[in-house]
């Protein structure tokens, strides 16, 4: 997975939303109760002798990445607004700020995120005049690595009302992908049109 920064936001602020994580303690229980949020049975706490890092593994669902980008990294995106108050086994949900990744930000130098789920992304929007371009990364809201996306994604793009109705757009026919620039290119005049983007890319 490509890396991922956090544009638009002040270190200083980032800092100042880390301090909540003081003293260390408290960023080590934020990454468990990370684990409990995504229903793990078991977490695994690996420190190094010299206590220079720390690992944190669990069986919890996973991410996908776009879970990681659009939900995990956004500032005030605490998992109960998207997710609900309980999570698939039933439990009572402790994350709820959307700062918990920031826990480590100021004890540590490097932190890598490494996690694996299938679940599909869906995101549907319009598009009100055509011909048309759509950057793909806007859809995805990150670059994803284009030979993941080729295996894994899928479009449906649909003329919405009006007369001489087309229905579903034909791929090659109404639009193409070009995975070189990174676009979606609706080539035909056919007026509202809306875009299905379906992707189960993983980690």
């Amino acid at each position: 997975m490509t890396g991922v920064q956090l544009g638009g936001i002040d270190p200083s602020i980032l800092r100042e939303l880390s301090g909540v994580y003081k003293p260390f303690v408290k960023a080590l229980k934020e990454l468990v109760s990370n684990a409990f949020d995504a229903d793990a049975d078991h977490v695994h706490i690996t420190m190094a002798d010299d206590f220079a890092s720390v690992t944190v593994t669990d069986d919890g669902e996973g991410m996908t990445p776009f879970e990681f980008r659009n939900d995990f990294t956004r500032i005030g995106g605490g998992s109960r607004r998207w997710l609900g108050e309980r999570t698939g086994k039933g439990r009572l949900r402790i994350g709820s700020k959307g700062i918990g990744f920031l826990a480590l930000a100021r004890y540590c130098s490097c932190l890598e995120v490494e996690s694996t789920a299938s679940r599909v992304f869906h995101r549907a929007f319009e598009i009100t005049e055509t011909p048309a371009t759509v950057g793909l990364d806007e859809i995805f809201g990150f670059a994803i690595p284009e030979l993941l996306l080729a295996r894994r994604r899928s479009y449906i793009v649909s003329k919405v009302g009006g007369r001489g109705r087309i229905g579903d757009l034909v791929l090659g026919k109404h639009f193409k992908v070009d995975m070189a620039k990174r676009q979606l290119k609706i080539t035909r005049s056919v007026g509202t049109v809306r875009l299905h983007f379906l992707s189960t890319a993983r980690t």
